[in-house]
C-alpha cells in the first residue's frame, strides 16, 4: 500500500496535466482555501449538531444516545421513502451523515488545495475510490 502511495505521488509531480492543474489552483488558493475550511466548518456544525439533537432531544423511540446502528440497505430505504419529512430518527441519522461527509471532503479539499501535485493526485484517488465503493454499496443495498 506504502509503495502505490509513493508512485502515485511520484507519478503526480512528473504528470504534466496535473502540474499544470497545480498552477491554476495556486492561483486561487486563497479562495479555494476559504471555500474548503467554510465546508469543513459546516460540516463539524451538522455532524456534531445531529448528535447534540439526538442527545438531548432524542428521536421517536424516546431513546437519548449519541449512537445509532443502521445498516446501509436501511438507509437507503429510508431516503427513497422520505423518512426524514417524518422520522425525527432518519432526520438526525441524515443530518449527521451529510455532515460527516461534508466534513472529510472538506477535511480532503485543504490538502488538494494546498499540498503538492503528487499529494492532489493520491488524495483524489483516494477520494474516487472512496467514492465508487460507496456507490458500489448504495447500489447493491
Amino acid at each position: 500500500m506504502v509503495v502505490v502511495a509513493c508512485i502515485t505521488i511520484v507519478i503526480g509531480e512528473r504528470w504534466p496535466a496535473l502540474k499544470a492543474l497545480e498552477q491554476t489552483m495556486a492561483r486561487h488558493e486563497g479562495a479555494l482555501l476559504a471555500l474548503t475550511v467554510a465546508m469543513t466548518v459546516i460540516g463539524f456544525a451538522l455532524f456534531m449538531g445531529g448528535i447534540v439533537y439526538r442527545v438531548i432531544f432524542g428521536t421517536e423511540g424516546g431513546g437519548r444516545s449519541s449512537s445509532e446502528k443502521f445498516t446501509l440497505h436501511e438507509a437507503k430505504a429510508a431516503w427513497e421513502r422520505r423518512a426524514w419529512r417524518t422520522s425525527a430518527r432518519w432526520r438526525s441519522n441524515f443530518v449527521v451523515l451529510a455532515g460527516v461527509v461534508g466534513f472529510m471532503l472538506a477535511l480532503f479539499g485543504i490538502f488538494i488545495v494546498t499540498g503538492p501535485a503528487g499529494l492532489k493526485l493520491l488524495l483524489i484517488a483516494a477520494l474516487a475510490y472512496v467514492a465508487l465503493r460507496t456507490i458500489a454499496g448504495l447500489a447493491r443495498a
